[in-house]
């Protein structure tokens, strides 16, 4: 059981790398939101990001595309191997990591699905042969995600250990895979138009999951809104362990603004301001 809790690690270890040149970055850069680079004379990607240009960096998406798919490696690699663990008489504790592993596999799908469209759906390790699969359809895709983040509601207990000091503090709980189930079911059929979440979650079922994490899991919402913001309630700042957030990437402070550590929030070290401290945000780029 020690060899397949480090290999559960391993798959949230990938978390730690979705800030650097990931979804979030990017589409913060390429909406309204905020300007890519700082003038003209930063990064010529993050320039042409902001500007919906593709001219000087054809690579400039793949870390966006491989470090998803190197969390389904990771963790198509633990759920292959866990009929050969000896796991004596918790079997309990099988269907659990299980429950974890699958819903980190079905949370790196969607963030690929979202900013690519078609991918290559991976629900086994390959061979190098298969490198150059097709893509598949979005059908194929969420149905993947879908009975990924079924199985992780379904066979998850109800406890919620979403708050800091606690020694699961960032692991996957049934209330997460609940809401992601909602998240992916109302992103998939606005977008493809669809009635159901791939044929596999229907309407009424996506309501019965969200319904039971928002009745049961012990979440809501906080009292005043403007708490949630730093700046506008320096004395009454909910902090990032607030009843609201059900799942979310626990990154740790490894980067320190290093430019060699690519761990970390590096999305906080890219928008923070250049050139000194603002009060309660530190330095950026």
């Amino acid at each position: 059981p020690k060899d397949a809790y480090e290999g559960l690690v391993a798959i949230y270890d990938i978390l730690q790398r979705e800030a650097y040149g990931g979804p979030l970055l990017i589409s913060e850069q390429a909406s309204d939101n905020c300007f890519g680079g700082y003038g003209i004379a930063d990064a010529q990607g993050d320039v042409e990001w902001d500007r919906f240009l593709y001219v000087s960096d054809k690579d400039m998406n793949k870390d966006a595309w491989k470090i998803p798919y190197q969390g389904i490696y990771r963790a198509n690699i633990l759920l292959e191997n866990l009929d050969k663990i000896d796991w004596g008489t918790d079997t309990a504790l099988k269907t659990k990591y299980e429950a974890e592993a699958r819903f980190l596999r079905a949370h790196f799908h969607f963030q690929l699905a979202k900013m690519f469209g078609d991918i290559v759906p991976l629900d086994k390790t390959i061979t190098s042969a298969e490198f150059y699969s097709p893509r598949a359809t979005p059908e194929v895709t969420y149905a993947l995600i879908a009975n990924d983040l079924k199985f992780a509601a379904d066979n998850l207990g109800s406890d919620n250990y979403s708050q800091p000091g606690n020694a699961n503090y960032g692991r996957i709980t049934k209330w997460a895979a609940e809401a992601y189930l909602a998240r992916t079911f109302l992103f998939y059929t606005d977008y493809y138009k669809k009635a159901d979440l791939a044929g596999v979650v229907s309407k009424a079922q996506a309501v019965t999951y969200i319904n039971d994490a928002v009745n049961n899991s012990g979440h809501a919402l906080v009292a005043d809104f403007a708490h949630l913001w730093l700046a506008a309630s320096l004395e009454n700042f909910a902090g990032e362990g607030n009843t609201e957030i059900v799942w979310a990437v626990r990154f740790n402070g490894s980067g320190k603004g290093d430019w060699n550590l690519h761990e970390g929030n590096r999305s906080q070290v890219n928008i923070a301001p250049r050139g000194g401290t603002i009060g309660q945000y530190g330095t950026g780029w």
